[in-house]
């Protein structure tokens, strides 16, 4: 016999977005594949690209806020 739960019932919202660090093994991994499209290639470079820039800003963001 299962036993039912108590109380009241909820359902949550469950993020189920990667981390940075999560999509770029992806991104790495669909890379090294030589049997990869290259649809998936492309949208892995360009994701990978969208990090660095983002990394950048953010990096030249906090030289300014120092000086």
């Amino acid at each position: 016999m299962i036993p039912r739960p108590r109380g009241k019932l909820s359902l949550k919202t469950m993020n189920s977005k990667p981390t940075w660090e999560e999509a770029v093994m992806v991104y790495i991994d669909v890379l090294q594949n030589p049997d990869a499209s290259f649809t998936a290639r492309s949208i892995a470079k360009q994701d990978l690209l969208t990090l660095a820039r983002a990394a950048d800003k953010v990096i030249a963001q906090n030289r300014e806020l120092e000086q």
